[in-house]
C-alpha cells in the first residue's frame, strides 16, 4: 500500500453468527491488527454501527485509543442490529461520540453509509436534504 501510495482502511466490524466469531470485530483485535504494521499506511475506518454494536457502552473509549489511527469512517445509526439507519433515528450517543472524534482531532470526511429502501423520486430531494442537514449537524456537536 505504501509503496504504491495508498493506504488500507481496516473496518469495525461485529459479531454475526454465533459460532464463526468475526476477527476484529472485538476492538482490541482490530487496534492490534491496525498497529501490528507499524506503517502510516494501515488505518481504521470507523463505521459509527458497527461499533455501536460491537463496542457498545466502551465504543468512545475505543475512539479515544485509536485515534489518529481513524482515517475515515462510515456514517449510520442503529438499534443493535446493522440497520444502516439516518444518524439521529437509532440509539447511537452522538453528542458523546462526536466529541470523542473531536478531541482526536479528526477533520476528515463524515462518510454516510445507510439502507434507503426504495424512496420515491418525489421524495428524493427531501430525503437528500435530510441526510445532508444531519452530517451537518454532527459535524456541529
Amino acid at each position: 500500500a505504501k509503496k504504491n501510495g495508498f493506504k488500507m482502511a481496516f473496518e469495525t466490524v461485529f459479531d454475526d453468527h454465533p459460532v464463526n466469531l468475526r476477527y476484529t470485530s472485538r476492538p482490541h483485535e482490530l487496534f492490534e491488527l491496525v498497529t501490528s504494521f507499524r506503517s502510516t499506511s494501515a488505518v481504521c475506518c470507523w463505521d459509527f454501527g458497527h461499533a455501536n454494536i460491537s463496542f457498545g457502552e466502551s465504543t468512545c473509549e475505543w475512539i479515544l485509543k485509536f485515534g489518529s489511527l481513524i482515517e475515515c469512517t462510515h456514517v449510520h445509526d442503529n438499534t443493535g442490529s446493522d440497520s444502516h439507519q439516518m444518524p439521529f433515528t437509532g440509539d447511537i450517543n452522538w453528542n458523546r461520540t462526536m466529541d470523542s472524534f473531536k478531541k482526536i482531532g479528526y477533520n476528515n470526511v463524515l462518510s454516510i453509509e445507510y439502507s434507503h429502501g426504495n424512496i420515491p423520486a418525489d421524495m428524493l430531494s427531501d430525503f437528500l436534504r435530510l441526510s445532508y442537514n444531519s452530517l451537518v449537524n454532527l459535524s456541529n456537536l
